[in-house]
């Protein structure tokens, strides 16, 4: 019986606190009561305008996955980015968010009051005040009719109904007058091109069609969304060019155009987006330099234009996007130098770069980045030289990834300062000498990839003591000496995650890990990733060894190479090249511009 009297103390609370409004001759909308909503519904009933609010876990995961990482804030710590933060309190189209919490703060704040109807309000478990439901603007009505006539053969739009509040309208958010704030129609599978009616609807702060099958050109009629501060098409099938009227919607804060099939530039009008914080347009065909345009939007947080077919060099205006965090211009055809003022963008903290066609040396003011986290260099096969020596200024570096190039000399003994960085790929590039010494400074690594260098000396002693490391790659080089006795884990024994093999290792094959001999006994698939990590080299089985009983001993190096091998006592084939042994030849001289190896190959003369 609780609940039946309950429900009927609550209908008379309500027909008093309605006698109690209406005779003190308060609005119509002032009485339009109800009982208190759940915290999901009271979040949607207060018109909770949180971009987000209305996206299921799942596609706010790959929301956020696709539109990139969180934003730093000033002090260097990331946060992640929301519009709510351009609302204007004075803009007439800025509503006040509520959660459960306000309700329940409200219901608070009422019983502590003396107005009569918040009392009554309170003892019936009532929200007051309450607002009217909100509907769908006349005026805008028609539009999300013939919207709803395009689209229902594709998803369930019943509850678009001019009957029904806005709260009720799938995917859709209204403002206090009934016009249309948010359209979120991602991954409902709309086909089709995009309406030009939907340019009506100028009221629109946040339009959002991702992963659909949206395709053909877009219209121009986007122009009139003048009010618009987030445009999220992405994976689609867009083409033709970017409209030059996305340039109207001054207003834009995110732009996300990628994974489509646009074609040529960036339109000259995006200079007129004096607010937008990230532009992505990757992975689409467009061509041509550099687009100059981006330089002038100063307000640019997060650029992303890599995957596409761009050219020429990148030009110094770069250095003038001085809020800049997140820079993407992998995989396109760019040319030429880094500029200098690259070292001006002073809170870049993501740099992409790799497979494209950089030459020269890096610029020496890269090293001023020093917020800087994620350094992709890789597969820039003509970015030559040595890496700058203070290189190790860049403190924040966790990533330096700069694998497939032709940078030469030692590595710098300042990387060693690091002691952020986890990930470290130098491998394929003509680096020589021993590693630092002080690598073992480097405790958070735990990828480290050398191989295919002309590194030299014995096995570094400091990689013996990084205690997170978990990959270890050091093949193809002319590394000397015993293997190490001892590991800080067990990682590389228990999975192989290392390759030592094509160097010139010496002593017993077999030593140990973190007190586990470094080929398991009774384990041969643990014992053949063993021996093909350590192939080719100079290294001896005794009797009885782990590996000699599991049958899957490897060829190593044979002896008569292991005496000698490029000019034994130096291994610079007398100062005019590089020795290099690997897959398994015997060693032979890599040798400068100007020279050419001897027949046996083991020395280097005058081409």
């Amino acid at each position: 019986m609780a609940g039946p009297r309950r429900a009927a103390f609550s209908e008379m609370a309500a027909c008093a606190l309605l006698l109690l409004t209406t005779s003190a001759a308060l609005p119509r909308a002032a009485v339009a009561f109800h009982r208190a909503p759940e915290p999901r519904d009271a979040v949607d009933a207060r018109h909770d305008f949180d971009f987000r609010s209305s996206i299921s876990a799942s596609d706010q995961q790959q929301q956020q996955a696709n539109s990139g990482f969180a934003s730093p804030t000033d002090n260097g710590f990331a946060t992640p980015l929301s519009i709510e933060s351009t609302y204007s309190e004075s803009s007439p189209y800025s509503v006040p968010s509520a959660s459960s919490a306000s309700v329940s703060s409200a219901s608070s704040a009422a019983s502590g009051s003396r107005d009569p109807a918040a009392l009554i309000a309170a003892s019936a478990g009532l929200a007051y005040p309450m607002r009217a439901p909100i509907y769908v603007a006349k005026s805008q009505l028609p539009v999300m009719m013939s919207l709803k006539a395009t689209w229902s053969k594709y998803t369930d739009l019943s509850s678009w109904d001019g009957a029904k509040p806005c709260a009720q309208w799938f995917r859709i958010k209204c403002w206090t007058d009934g016009t249309i704030r948010r359209m979120e129609m991602s991954g409902l599978g709309l086909g089709g091109g995009l309406p030009s009616n939907i340019g009506d609807l100028t009221t629109l702060q946040e339009l959002l069609f991702t992963r659909n099958w949206l395709t053909h050109a877009l219209p121009d009629s986007l122009s009139k969304l003048v009010r618009l501060q987030n445009f999220q098409i992405w994976s689609n099938y867009f083409n033709g060019s970017i409209s030059p009227a996305l340039g109207n919607m001054r207003s834009l804060y995110q732009l996300h155009l990628n994974i489509n099939y646009f074609t040529g530039g960036i339109p000259s009008t995006f200079s007129r987006l004096t607010n937008l914080y990230r532009l992505f347009v990757s992975s689409n065909q467009l061509s041509g330099t550099f687009p100059s345009v981006i330089c002038t939007i100063t307000s640019l947080r997060e650029l992303r234009i890599s995957e596409n077919r761009f050219e020429g060099t990148i030009p110094a205006c770069v250095g003038r996007l001085k809020l800049l965090y997140y820079m993407y211009v992998d995989t396109n055809q760019f040319t030429g130098r880094l500029p200098n003022s690259i070292g001006s963008m002073a809170n870049l903290q993501n740099l992409f770069i790799n497979q494209n066609s950089i030459s020269g040396p890096l610029p020496p003011t890269i090293t001023r980045l020093r917020k800087l986290r994620i350094l992709f260099m890789s597969s820039n096969p003509k970015l030559t030289g040595q890496l700058p020596r203070n290189l190790g200024n860049m403190v924040g570096l966790t990533d330096l990834v700069m694998e497939f190039c032709n940078f030469s000399g030692p590595i710098p003994a300042s990387i060693t300062r690091l002691s952020r960085l986890q990930r470290l790929l130098l491998d394929n590039n003509y680096f020589r000498g021993p590693v630092p010494d002080g690598i073992s400074r480097l405790t958070n690594l735990t990828i480290l990839y050398l191989e295919r260098n002309f590194l030299y000396g014995t096995f570094p002693a400091g990689i013996s003591r990084l205690p997170k490391l978990a990959y270890l790659n050091l093949h193809d080089n002319m590394f000397t000496g015993p293997l190490p006795t001892n590991f800080p884990g067990t990682w590389f024994i228990q999975w192989g995650q290392y390759n030592l093999r094509n160097n010139f290792f010496n002593g017993p094959a077999v030593v140990t890990a973190g007190g586990q001999p470094f080929c398991p006994v009774n384990a041969t698939y643990k014992a053949i990733f063993f021996e093909s990590s350590l192939a080719k080299n100079c290294l001896t089985y005794p009797e009885g060894s782990p590996c000699v009983k599991a049958g899957v001993v490897q060829p190593q190096v044979p002896t008569n190479v292991c005496k000698r091998f490029c000019n034994a006592d130096t291994n610079t084939c007398g100062g005019k090249g590089y020795c290099w042994f690997g897959g398994g030849r015997h060693p032979s001289c890599d040798c400068f511009r100007g020279y050419k190896p001897t027949a046996d190959k083991q020395s280097c003369v005058k081409a």
